[in-house]
């Protein structure tokens, strides 16, 4: 009989188990813990993001704020928000699963968070390349909200001045709009990739040892 039989495609990963008895919790234990809480802040930041497309303009109407061109965005801004929030909920119980592997040791566990980790990035880049395209929409819806609260302003007090009118946040160019913008859709961008990336840095550089390996010896 000969040793060249075909060997298996790859050893399976051995992730390090946790020590109960010295209240040790290992690397996988804790990185998965720390995705699942990850989880949750992302499904909630993610919701009061959607709902903010709603509230602010039920709020104009409820004190019967009269906007120029109204409040409605336009469609494919709108509807490019809640793809993106579909996608991130994907990507969410995507990762929740990924990290019940990850605490049970399963042999899955680093191949789903390593899609999670590329898909993550890769959808992150994406939605500040469309918050960029949307700033000039948004530019123009803030800059008449801005109207309409300042004549309501001087509706109530005519005696107003510009000063004050500043002061409660109603003066804003349009260039110190759009400056804020930028920075908010480069801030906002940025910060879903840094965990994905501190994940990468575990998943990606072959923790753990193999398990066994198949070299056809007996």
């Amino acid at each position: 009989m000969t040793d060249d039989a075909p060997i298996s495609n790859q050893a399976p990963v051995s992730l390090p188990e946790d020590d109960l008895e010295s209240r040790s919790i290992t690397w996988p234990t804790l990185l998965g813990g720390t995705s699942i809480l990850y989880a949750g802040i992302s499904l909630a930041g993610d919701a009061f993001g959607v709902l903010g497309l709603f509230v602010e303009r039920r709020r104009f109407e409820s004190v019967g704020l009269e906007v120029e061109g109204g409040l409605d965005l336009p469609e494919w801004v709108v509807m490019s928000t809640l793809v993106e929030s579909l996608v991130n909920l994907a990507l969410i119980v995507w990762l929740v699963f990924g990290a019940i592997a990850l605490i049970r040791r399963s042999p899955r566990a680093l191949r789903l968070l390593r899609i999670w980790v590329v898909a993550s990035i890769l959808a992150a880049l994406i939605q500040v390349g469309l918050g960029f395209l949307k700033i000039d929409d948004g530019v123009d819806l803030e800059i008449r909200k801005q109207r309409a609260s300042e004549a309501r302003l001087r509706e109530g007090d005519r005696d107003v001045s510009k000063l004050e009118i500043i002061e409660l946040g109603f003066g804003r160019s349009s260039e110190q709009i759009r400056s804020a913008s930028v920075r908010n859709t480069l801030s906002f961008g940025v910060l879903p990739v840094i965990y994905p990336l501190v994940m990468g840095f575990f998943i990606f550089r072959g923790p753990g040892r193999p398990a066994g390996r198949t070299d056809g010896s007996d």
